[in-house]
């Protein structure tokens, strides 16, 4: 038997995202479009209160950091607090769920 080579198992678990359900990269796209938008308006959100609005650098820059701040922490907070009060509800549904993914994924074989 020949094993593969560090090179050739690193290509292999390329082709094995390939066999991955195709629900998954939806969601990732959805993930990669989400987070490309909030950069982007993250990013031009400066220049529209510098130039639109007429804010001084020094202002614009402030607000776009504690805006960014902000936004983080609502999602830590929000985020730790829908996981504790939706888990109670959620729970059963997810480990069906996930249970049967995996049984899916072992079935396809990509998991061995």
């Amino acid at each position: 038997m020949s094993e593969k080579s560090g090179f050739q198992n690193f290509l292999s678990s390329f082709s094995d995202l390939a066999r991955l359900p195709r629900a998954l990269w939806f969601v990732i796209g959805a993930f990669v479009i989400d987070t490309a938008a909030y950069y982007g308006v993250l990013t031009l959100m400066t220049v529209f209160l510098h130039s639109d609005l007429g804010w001084s650098d020094q202002r614009s820059g402030v607000t776009v950091s504690v805006f960014t701040m902000l936004v983080t922490l609502f999602m830590l907070g929000v985020g730790s607090y829908a996981e504790r009060f939706f888990s109670h509800f959620c729970s059963p549904l997810v480990d069906a769920l996930s249970t049967r993914y995996l049984r899916i994924l072992a079935r396809e074989s990509v998991l061995l």
